[in-house]
C-alpha cells in the first residue's frame, strides 16, 4: 500500500534532508530509524530537498507499507512517538499506487523569514535577525526573478542538475509585525537558489548590487553576487499536487515563538 506523509521538522538539528556520504545527521536518516523500529524498510521519496539548518512546514513524502500498518492513524501517532521532538508527522493518506511525491508535483512554495525586532538568541535556529530594510526596493528586485530563465548562476557550486531552468510564479516580500517573510513559488528550485535570491534583493536593497547587475547575472552574462542567505531563515511550505485539496495548515503565526 503506497501512502503519502506530510511531515515538518526542525532542520537546525540536520545537516540536510537527504543522504550524505559524510553523515548520518539527515532528516532521511533520522526518518529510516524510525521506520525501521515498525518494521518497516522501504525507503520513502520526498518532494524537494533542504539543505542544512533549513525546516518544512510540510514536507510531503511517499512510502510503501506493509498492509500490517493499514491502520495509519495508529502508525502515525507510533512515528511520532520515535520522530519528537524534531520531526513530526503531520498526516498520512493512502494514496494510488503511482502517485510520486517528486515528479508529481508541479508547484514548490518556500518562505524566508526576517526578525527586525530585538534580538533574541532563542530566534538564532530560527530567523535571520536583521535591522529593517526598504521593501520596495527588496520586491524591485524580486520581481526581477518572476518567470522562465536560466538559473546557473543563482545555484550552490558543485551542485549538477539536468537543466538549470526554472519557472518562478510568484516572489514578493511583504512585512508582518517584527517579521519580514519573502515567498516563492516556483516549479522547481535549484539547491540554494531561494536563498541567493534573497541575498542579491537584500543586497540591492542595502545599496551593494544594483538592478542590472541581478539582471545580467539572470542572463548569465556575469557573475556579481555569490553568497546566499543564512539557512536557519528558509522553510519549505509544501508542494502542490494534481487534484490535492487537503493540505494541513501552513500559516506564519504556526512557526512563531
Amino acid at each position: 500500500m503506497r501512502a503519502r506523509l506530510d511531515i515538518s521538522y526542525d532542520g537546525s538539528c540536520f545537516q540536510g534532508f537527504q543522504h550524505q556520504k559524510h553523515t548520518e545527521k539527515t532528516v532521511m536518516n533520522f526518518f529510516l530509524k524510525a521506520l525501521k523500529h515498525l518494521n518497516i524498510y522501504e525507503n520513502p521519496i520526498g518532494c524537494g530537498r533542504t539543505d542544512a539548518k533549513v525546516h518544512a512546514l510540510n514536507q510531503t513524502l511517499h512510502l510503501d507499507i506493509p498492509l500490517f500498518w493499514k491502520d495509519l492513524i495508529r502508525l502515525k501517532n507510533a512515528l511520532n512517538l520515535y520522530l519528537h521532538p524534531y520531526v513530526h508527522v503531520n498526516s498520512i493518506k493512502e494514496v494510488s499506487n503511482d502517485f510520486h511525491a517528486c515528479f508529481n508535483a508541479y508547484k514548490r512554495h518556500y518562505r524566508y523569514i526576517v526578525w527586525h525586532g530585538k534580538y533574541m538568541p532563542q530566534l538564532a535556529n530560527y530567523f535571520v535577525q536583521s535591522p529593517s530594510f526598504d521593501h520596495s526596493k527588496i520586491n524591485s528586485a524580486l520581481g526581477i526573478f518572476i518567470g522562465k530563465h536560466n538559473f546557473k548562476l543563482f545555484k550552490k557550486s558543485g551542485s549538477f542538475t539536468k537543466h538549470n531552468e526554472r519557472t518562478i510564479y510568484e516572489a514578493k516580500c511583504y512585512k508582518k509585525g517584527d517579521l519580514s517573510i519573502f515567498t516563492f513559488k516556483a516549479n522547481g528550485f535549484l539547491r540554494a537558489q531561494v536563498r541567493l535570491m534573497v541575498g542579491a534583493s537584500l543586497a540591492y536593497a542595502n545599496g551593494n548590487l544594483s538592478l542590472n547587475q541581478i539582471e545580467e547575472q539572470l542572463r548569465c552574462k556575469k557573475s556579481h553576487f555569490h553568497k546566499p542567505a543564512p539557512p536557519q531563515g528558509l522553510y519549505f511550505v509544501r508542494g502542490f499536487y494534481p487534484l490535492c485539496t487537503h493540505t494541513p495548515s501552513t500559516k506564519v503565526a504556526s512557526i512563531l515563538p
